[in-house]
């Protein structure tokens, strides 16, 4: 083997480690991040009998800022427990996102339809931020 065929050969093989690598941290980070918020969120509402009743009094809370009730609604998103549901579609109102202001519009349909086991992946949902049908 030539010395041009073992830098090609060695050259693909870092290619696919790295790809390997970069695979398995974004599982890590998916799997894990979740618990996370959950926990913190417990922590932060010791009254609330399990994560997902602590993520829902973070969401209601409208003293804490946007980003961080978003960020709740995500990982209520992401558990998909059906008690989350109606305060969801309660908060979900159509109209186009102001993060400054009030929780992402966006992640509150997504949520909803994951939730609802209709959410099939990111083409489903408008790039912009716009809020979406959840028949």
């Amino acid at each position: 083997m030539t010395a041009k065929a073992r830098g090609l050969v060695f050259l693909g093989t870092f290619c696919i480690v790295l790809l390997l690598g970069a695979a398995i941290f974004l599982l890590l980070r998916s799997l894990f991040g979740t618990a996370n918020v959950g926990r913190e969120a417990l922590a932060k509402r010791p009254e609330a009998a399990d994560e997902v009743e602590a993520l829902i009094a973070i969401v209601l809370d409208e003293s804490l800022e946007p980003q961080e009730r978003t960020r709740a609604v995500w990982a209520l998103g992401q558990i998909r427990d059906p008690r989350a549901l109606p305060v969801l579609e309660a908060l979900y109102t159509g109209e186009p996102c102001d993060h400054e202001r009030a929780i992402c519009q966006y992640e509150l349909g997504k949520s909803i339809l994951k939730i609802r086991g209709k959410f099939r992946g990111g083409w489903q949902v408008p790039h912009e931020h716009r809020p979406m049908p959840l028949r």
